[in-house]
């Protein structure tokens, strides 16, 4: 953070520090933020997150029957909301 000039989005830090408290809590050692492994970790489980949030993963591993039912439960929810 330190190397940020002006307002910048603290989200990528947020993310790196609760995962490195995550990962120093269940294996008793932490990690360096820039740590390339870890970063490459954090790059993965992004890319994974937006996949899902596309529906591109769902399409891979379950029938378009269960994605529909998945989108009308959705749906179902968002609307007693």
């Amino acid at each position: 953070m330190a190397k940020e000039n002006g307002p910048f989005n603290p989200e990528k830090y947020i993310d790196l520090i609760v995962f490195n408290i995550m990962i120093a809590v269940c294996f008793g050692e932490s990690v360096e933020l820039d740590d390339p492994d870890f970063m490459r970790f954090m790059k993965l489980r992004t890319e994974a997150n937006e996949m899902i949030g596309k529906e591109r993963a769902l399409s891979k591993i379950c029938s378009p029957s269960c994605i529909r039912y998945g989108q009308q439960i959705s749906t179902e929810l968002s609307v007693k909301r």
